[in-house]
């Protein structure tokens, strides 16, 4: 079957060598042959205006529960290579890691302090660490979320996706 590109008028096959994958298309297929798609997105790339409206629209979208819950969905199929990644980018760049940690620390001092005593109370068994999210109620490892850095031991344990979920504005 021969399809037309929108832009240059060539007729091609329609398959993946030719055009790119587009579902809302009734061919499957996008209007534009590759190399047309490829010239326009560059140009496009090039204009300062549109850069910053895909990040903007990227960052809102990362931001949203939808994006959140896609993020995390894909961080537990690709783990074991996502933490080799971060290994070796650690140590490759020991000093970017320890500014960056230092940084942390040194602008985040009451959230600092706020895991840090509530790490040594449940380390010494002043408070006891449940098995299960309070949100999701699923039998899970948990991490400790403060709403308020000021009360260290005042806290929801929540499952990683539910403190991910809490979160998801600040991503």
């Amino acid at each position: 079957m021969l399809k037309i590109c929108t832009k240059c008028k060539t007729g091609y096959a329609a398959t993946t060598e030719y055009f790119i994958p587009d579902k809302r298309n009734r061919s499957g297929m996008g209007g534009q042959c590759k190399k047309c798609k490829s010239v326009y997105d560059k140009q496009h790339s090039a204009i300062p205006e549109i850069r910053l409206a895909k990040y903007n629209s990227a960052k809102k979208y990362r931001a949203s529960k939808k994006g959140v819950i896609t993020r995390w969905k894909y961080y537990q199929g690709h783990k074991e290579e996502i933490t080799e990644r971060n290994r070796v980018y650690h140590e490759i760049h020991p000093d970017i890691s320890r500014r960056a940690s230092r940084t942390y620390t040194r602008n985040n001092p009451r959230k600092k302090k706020a895991h840090q005593l509530l790490n040594d109370a449940v380390r010494t068994g002043k408070i006891i660490k449940p098995g299960r999210c309070c949100r999701c109620k699923k039998r899970r490892k948990v991490e400790a979320h403060h709403e308020d850095y000021s009360k260290p031991y005042d806290v929801e344990w929540l499952c990683r996706e539910c403190h991910c979920l809490e979160h998801s504005s600040f991503f």
